[in-house]
């Protein structure tokens, strides 16, 4: 609940790199606990991928975040291949990983492209077809690919985005970011 707290209501950059980085922490503590809990094996990840969003590129590069990240999520989604949220955090990693260097690097350096990007968000909506969330994270993820070449898509995430009945409160948290980043890509 914090993450979910952080990443859709914080909007102070070291308000909410704080949340991430005790949420990682906690995440952490329980791991000690527990070593193959998969839920908070998944929440440090998410954390992690979380903080890389608001870090510098160079600070991102060296936290040594994203090959951890990447290997975790690999991990994830062979253990649990039906679980939506690993491949909608692998494409949203991705994504900030080609908007921040470029398809090509992004390659080379971490295996990240805009086409896989793309799949890790087509998986997740196949898996999680009713869940906001999907919409929400798949049309940020084409804002970072490249906003005017998805544009269409990104209207139509959004429009499907609002036009599901929320299961949860995290999913009417994700709705009202579509709202507002339709209202947004309206006015542009």
């Amino acid at each position: 609940s914090r993450l979910v707290h952080a990443t859709l209501l914080i909007e102070d950059h070291d308000e909410k790199m704080s949340e991430f980085s005790e949420s990682a922490a906690l995440s952490n503590e329980g791991l000690t606990l527990a070593p193959e809990y998969r839920f908070a094996e998944f929440g440090l990840v998410y954390a992690k991928v979380r903080m890389l969003e608001l870090l510098s590129t160079g600070e991102a590069r060296s936290s040594g975040y994203i090959p951890i990240a990447q290997d975790k999520l690999d991990k994830l989604q062979e253990y649990a291949p039906d679980r939506g949220a690993y491949p909608l955090t692998r494409g949203g990693l991705e994504a900030g990983i080609v908007e921040r260097v470029g398809s090509f690097l992004g390659s080379i350096t971490y295996g990240a492209t805009e086409s896989s990007a793309i799949e890790n968000f087509e998986l997740a909506r196949k898996l999680l077809p009713d869940m906001a969330i999907v919409y929400n994270e798949y049309s940020v993820g084409l804002k970072r690919l490249d906003e005017d070449d998805f544009r269409k898509e990104i209207r139509e995430l959004l429009n499907t985005c609002i036009g599901l009945t929320p299961v949860n409160a995290e999913d009417a948290l994700n709705q009202m970011h579509c709202k507002r980043s339709l209202e947004k890509n309206t006015k542009d």
